[in-house]
């Protein structure tokens, strides 16, 4: 991927709730990177998932977004991340044929620390990432507000998986009994 100018990635990913065995989310999304000069870089992409939820009604969801992001260098194995993301988030629930959307402002910044760099590159991604939503949807389940993560990432090939643990902070209004949770991820990017 180094060296171009425009790059264009597929990634499948599977998020599951730790303590709640009823909630899962798989996707299919697409992005394409442009790069900027002196280390930014311009995003867009759609999202695609589908939520199993036996506590509340499946759903389907397309998220398309933009994306500005600026990568530091601190060190010869160590970078310091950030982007600022907008999506417009369009849920359709098949059950009750109902379709609701809204906009979200997202923003991250992480430490991308290079643990291992020879036919594979392993890298550990401790971040936060912040959500401000202009009009929380009360139906979805998860209108998140904060999140602390730790990614584990290994690139092959132009090809990269992604795993780790994010503890999630809920907005109170949208989920009053259930203000934090744990999550496992895993996503494959090629």
């Amino acid at each position: 991927m180094k060296g171009k100018k425009v790059i264009t990635t597929f990634d499948f990913n599977w998020k599951k709730e730790y303590r709640d065995e009823n909630w899962n989310r798989i996707g299919l999304n697409v992005s394409i990177l442009k790069a900027l000069k002196n280390n930014w870089n311009l995003f867009a992409g759609i999202e695609n998932y589908y939520t199993i939820d036996s506590k509340s009604t499946n759903s389907f969801e397309i998220r398309p977004w933009a994306m500005l992001n600026l990568k530091s260098k601190i060190s010869n194995k160590l970078y310091f991340s950030q982007f600022l993301k907008t999506e417009w988030r369009n849920f359709y629930n098949a059950e009750s044929m109902s379709f609701q959307n809204y906009n979200r402002l997202r923003y991250r910044f992480h430490f991308d620390w290079t643990v291992h760099s020879d036919i594979n590159t392993i890298s550990l991604k401790p971040g936060v990432e912040w959500y401000v939503l202009k009009n929380n949807f009360t139906g979805e389940r998860y209108a998140n507000s904060r999140e602390i993560y730790l990614r584990c990432t290994i690139e092959k090939n132009q090809k990269e998986w992604n795993f780790g643990i994010k503890q999630e902070s809920f907005l109170v209004n949208t989920q009053p009994n259930a203000e934090k949770a744990n999550t496992l991820f895993l996503e494959y990017k090629f």
